[in-house]
């Protein structure tokens, strides 16, 4: 269905430029982790549809000419922000203009989780790195040692193994990194001048990086496809994509799983940005069909019902908890280069 979706997206988006209007139809390019919810926008709403990683997108975008920014073949994009904005800065690094108008508000949002196996959380707790609290400091001190290193493992559990996904090219990967980042640091609050030279932070995260063997597209879903014997043993991702899906599963995967909240929360808040000079377009796309299917879908959407296995707790904070764009960019780069 989704390849399908993609292709008769790009059908549309073709005919659309040809013509050289939109006949009512409004383009929307979703991110990955938006799939599901932009497939059910597309059933129920005038909307022609494209998926696509958050990184792909940003890389093509961040050195578009500026004579080309018209003929891209969207109107607007659907992503967890600050995104669009990270698209942004880095054209401005480029000296080329804005990509996008100023995004909406938060349209759904959904607070950021650690899944992790139900046996391995006492043991997390137990060792002192955690102190009874499973949070991203922690997990990356204790990232790639032994589990027969820690109160209560086992041998057949092999090494610590967390998980998050490829920041670089995972809109959600992203917002995780930052997370574990203000968990080390001690603030969410910090700068680019708190990840550069700072050998105690690179050394974490390197720690963290070398504990999988590789970088996964989608670690919480491999993650629960290869129950009993999957390879992670801790993901971070939103409560969008596990709440529902764990509450899906056959009785015997659900048991081996726990969701964890870890506090401060952070979330990832869905924005819609219009391309420039295309607001009129997208304004033709109602916010309200577009919050009803991200409620669907798992997100927290103000007004609508949640999905199953969804929480009304904990409250989401008023602001999402993560830098600005410029930071994240920043993180980005902390990120690639450290030893993997």
């Amino acid at each position: 269905m989704a390849v399908l979706l993609v292709v008769v997206a790009l059908s549309v988006r073709n005919r659309i430029d040809e013509d050289g209007g939109g006949g009512g139809t409004v383009r929307l390019l979703c991110t990955t982790e938006l799939e599901a919810a932009c497939t059910d926008l597309a059933d129920n709403a005038d909307v022609a549809v494209t998926v696509e990683q958050a990184g792909t997108t940003a890389q093509s975008l961040a050195t578009l000419p500026d004579a080309e920014r018209g003929r891209v073949g969207f109107d607007a994009w659907l992503a967890p922000s600050p995104w669009p904005e990270i698209v942004d800065v880095q054209r401005r690094v480029n000296n080329l203009r804005p990509m996008f108008a100023t995004a909406s508000d938060p349209i759904g949002r959904s607070p950021l989780v650690l899944v992790v196996r139900a046996d391995r959380k006492p043991v997390l707790e137990a060792t002192p790195a955690c102190g009874g609290k499973v949070d991203w400091k922690c997990i990356g001190a204790v990232a790639g040692r032994s589990w027969t290193e820690l109160p209560g493992g086992q041998p057949a559990w092999g090494t610590v193994k967390p998980a998050y996904g490829d920041p670089a090219m995972s809109a959600v990967a992203l917002l995780v990194l930052s997370q574990a980042t203000s968990a080390f640091l001690g603030t969410s609050d910090y700068s680019k001048a708190d990840l550069e030279d700072n050998d105690q932070y690179l050394d974490w995260l390197s720690g963290i990086e070398r504990a999988v063997p590789s970088t996964p597209t989608n670690p919480f879903v491999e993650m629960l496809q290869q129950l009993p014997t999957t390879t992670y043993d801790i993901v971070g991702t939103t409560e969008a994509e596990a709440g529902p899906a764990i509450a899906a599963a056959a009785p015997d995967r659900k048991k081996e799983l726990t969701l964890l909240y870890p506090e401060p929360v952070v979330t990832a808040d869905v924005v819609l940005a219009a391309v420039s000079g295309r607001q009129d377009v997208a304004d033709g796309l109602d916010l309200d069909d577009v919050g009803a299917s991200l409620a669907r879908t798992g997100w927290r959407v103000a007004g609508q019902p949640n999905a199953r296995g969804v929480r009304d707790t904990p409250a989401l904070p008023r602001q999402s908890g993560l830098p600005d764009a410029g930071v994240l960019v920043a993180l980005q780069g902390a990120w690639s280069g450290v030893p993997k």
